[in-house]
């Protein structure tokens, strides 16, 4: 997939902004195997902070270890910090979407940020469409809301939802359904408690026309990172949606 001149959208709850993310396709032939489906690695640059860095992806710090986990890393080379990101190949359509995380999502760097979520390079729409789980201090330390389910464009009154979330484990569960009238996310920790779920049922659910899954781990502009770090998903599944399930109430 070549994502150039793409904008995603990083927001903050508190503060309210939005600010842009242009993606880049610098390694497009890069490709790796996970939980069953083919996924590329792509590249992206973020505003400068202070001092002067570039959020840029390194490809070679993304990868699959022996248990199947995807690990994927922030790190510093060269003045810049280096983020990664995979993008499902596959146009799944409506369905669950279910990401079992191995790391600790209330333990980022403030300015770290670990987003699952759904995408669409070019709706026909011409609106912007993304559905998205999103764990980040957004550069403030000790930020209580460290988790956000969300529809875009967030700009839209109710179409996100902050919480915090608190673990004693690795291991969490997160879940999109998507449906055509409603969208439902679900976080769960280690043992199935739930820790946050929405329904969300508003004008901006998108239909499907292109979407892929991606996963990935990159560095707030605003905040100043301070750390190395990696980010470990342990799976990813999928399951197809049928006209027939009962729906969620």
């Amino acid at each position: 997939m070549h994502l150039q001149n793409v904008v995603l959208g990083v927001f903050i709850i508190s503060l309210g902004f939005f600010t842009p993310v242009t993606r880049q396709d610098e390694f497009p032939n890069y490709k790796l195997y996970f939980s069953g489906y083919t996924w590329e690695v792509d590249s992206y640059s973020v505003p400068a902070q202070t001092p002067p860095t570039q959020d840029t992806l390194w490809p070679q710090n993304i990868f699959v270890d022996s248990q199947g986990r995807l690990h994927l890393t922030i790190s510093y080379k060269d003045g810049k910090w280096w983020s990664t990101e995979a993008v499902n190949t596959q146009n799944l359509g409506y369905g669950t979407y279910v990401f079992h995380l191995d790391s600790r999502v209330d333990l980022l760097d403030p300015s770290a940020v670990l987003a699952t979520f759904i995408w669409n390079k070019n709706p026909s729409s011409g609106k912007q469409e993304e559905i998205d789980i999103e764990y980040s201090s957004w550069g403030t330390p000790n930020n209580p809301t460290n988790s956000q389910f969300a529809v875009q464009p967030t700009t839209s009154p109710g179409n996100v939802i902050g919480f915090n979330t608190s673990l004693t484990s690795n291991r969490t569960t997160q879940t999109i359904v998507w449906r055509p009238t409603y969208i439902f996310f679900r976080s769960e920790d280690e043992s199935g408690r739930e820790i946050k779920s929405w329904l969300y049922t508003g004008e901006d659910i998108p239909a499907p026309d292109g979407e892929q899954v991606v996963i990935s781990y990159w560095v707030y502009p605003y905040g100043q990172i301070t750390n190395p770090s990696e980010f470990i998903i342990e799976s990813f599944e999928f399951f197809p949606h049928s006209s027939s399930e009962t729906p969620i109430p």
